[in-house]
C-alpha cells in the first residue's frame, strides 16, 4: 500500500502530431548524471493495448529513451535497474500536445485540479509540488483564507473538496490535526485521496489502508509530481 519516492530520477516525454489525432512520442529518464550512470537498463510498461507493452532499453547515451506512436494518453510505468541490483520504480502520464489539460479517452479535454492539505512546516514542499504539477496541467486549489468560521467554514470546505479531482494530504512531523480532518472529510465524500507521507511520519489510521506515496527527501519532488499527476489523470479518465 506504500510507494516509495526515493530517487532524484524521473521520467520525461515529448510528442509531435502526425495528423488524424496520431502522435509520435518518446519517453526517457532524467536525473543527476551519476544516477543515470548507475542504471543498467530501464524496463517500460506501456498500455496493454500495445502489441509489445513491455520494452527494455539499455542505451545510456539517449537517457534510456523509448520511442513509439499512438493516439491516446496513458500512465507509463518504468523500472530502472541499477548495476548494484536496486530497482527504482518510476511513473509518468504520457503527455500528448499541450500541457494545460488532460486528454480523455474520447479525445475531450478538461482542466484538472487537486486540493493539497498541509501544515505550515510543509509549505516549501507544497510550493515546489504546485509548480511541478502546473507543468503537467494540474492546478493546485488552495484553502480560501476568507472562509467563515464554524458551520459556514465547514460548508465552504466541503464544497471545495467536492470540486477537485483529488485531495492530497501531506502527512509529516509534527502531525497537523487539520490535515487529518480534511483527509477524513474527503474519504467520507468518496473522493480520490492520495496521501504523501514525508520522512517516516506516522500515518493516521483512516489513511493506513489506501495507497500512499512516501517521500524520503523533498528534493525528489519531480518524481513525486509525476506519480501524483499520473494517478489523478488516470482516475479522471476512468471516472
Amino acid at each position: 500500500m506504500v510507494q516509495l519516492i526515493t530517487s532524484h530520477l524521473h521520467l520525461e516525454n515529448d510528442s509531435a502530431p502526425q495528423g488524424d489525432e496520431w502522435w509520435k512520442w518518446s519517453v526517457w529518464v532524467e536525473g543527476p548524471e551519476e544516477e543515470l550512470d548507475a542504471i543498467e537498463h530501464v524496463t517500460y510498461r506501456l498500455h496493454p493495448t500495445f502489441p509489445n507493452p513491455v520494452q527494455r532499453v539499455k542505451h545510456r547515451e539517449s537517457k534510456f529513451r523509448f520511442e513509439s506512436a499512438g493516439w491516446g494518453e496513458f500512465s507509463i510505468f518504468a523500472t530502472a535497474q541499477t548495476k548494484a541490483g536496486e530497482s527504482i520504480r518510476l511513473e509518468r502520464w504520457l503527455q500528448l500536445g499541450t500541457r494545460d489539460v488532460a486528454r480523455g479517452a474520447s479525445g475531450g479535454r478538461r482542466p484538472l485540479s487537486v486540493y493539497i492539505a498541509h501544515g505550515l512546516v510543509d509549505a516549501p514542499l507544497v510550493h515546489a509540488l504546485t509548480k511541478a504539477l502546473a507543468e503537467q496541467g494540474i492546478e493546485v486549489v488552495r484553502p480560501d483564507p476568507d472562509m467563515a468560521p464554524e458551520k459556514a467554514w465547514d460548508e465552504a470546505l466541503d464544497a471545495r473538496l467536492r470540486s477537485v479531482d483529488a485531495v492530497v494530504p501531506v502527512i509529516s512531523n509534527p502531525p497537523d490535526s487539520y490535515v487529518a480532518e480534511e483527509a477524513n472529510r474527503a474519504l467520507r465524500m468518496d473522493r480520490l485521496v492520495v496521501p504523501i507521507v514525508v520522512a517516516g511520519a506516522k500515518v493516521p489510521a483512516a489513511l493506513s489502508e489506501i495507497l500512499r506515496l512516501k517521500l524520503d527527501q523533498e528534493e525528489n519532488v519531480a518524481e513525486l509530481a509525476n506519480t501524483l499527476a499520473s494517478r489523478v489523470k488516470d482516475h479522471a479518465i476512468s471516472d
